[in-house]
């Protein structure tokens, strides 16, 4: 089904399930939002010979997140309870970006990686190419209700060339039950750390 939304100040018809998008279930899906059409940008690339233009945005979940600067309402959010263990699906839907994933004060444990399990290891800060899949454990911390994580992606460029250098950040908000009232802060950012 199609729906109108606005992204980045725009509105553009995206196809949605159930009329949601992106639709059920919890698949951090890190992309690139285009105002151009997606297919005119590969065309363009493959006409040119060159790398596709620079994207608008990086995104979570088709949101872009607090960060960016077109203001909006929209910024994807993970509501988890303390003290439990989360799989999160990682994809990285961008077309030419390696992106760095981490959320705030927390370690992942990756455990798959492209459909092939892996000797889980502990990471902060997850490197993840164009088209690759990963399933990170996320085991949230025994005493932190009512508390906001940002998790954010950025690029990962290692020379020359042009990129959209924005970073995409969502929230990892922790619930308890019953919910509070009180003033909310703003979420903690994670810091990253880039090897060459």
């Amino acid at each position: 089904m199609m729906q109108n939304v606005i992204r980045l100040c725009h509105t553009k018809s995206i196809v949605t399930v159930n009329g949601k998008f992106p639709g059920p279930g919890i698949v951090a899906r890190d992309g690139e939002w285009f105002n151009a059409d997606p297919e005119a940008v590969i065309k363009q690339a493959l006409q040119t010979g060159g790398g596709p233009n620079v994207s608008d945005a990086h995104t979570i979940n088709g949101f872009p997140g607090p960060l960016h600067k077109c203001p909006t309402k929209d910024t994807f959010k993970l509501e988890v309870a303390p003290g439990n263990t989360y799989l999160l699906r990682l994809i990285n839907a961008a077309l030419n970006d390696e992106l760095l994933l981490g959320i705030a004060n927390h370690i992942l444990t990756v455990v798959e990686v492209d459909a092939i399990y892996v000797k889980p290891f502990d990471t902060v800060t997850i490197h993840i190419a164009p088209r690759q899949t990963a399933n990170v454990l996320l085991k949230t911390k025994p005493h932190h209700a009512n508390a906001t994580f940002f998790t954010t992606a950025t690029p990962y460029v290692s020379g020359p060339g042009t990129f959209d250098n924005s970073t995409v950040a969502g929230i990892l908000e922790y619930i308890a039950a019953p919910r509070s009232n009180h003033s909310r802060k703003l979420p903690l950012q994670a810091n990253f750390t880039c090897f060459e």
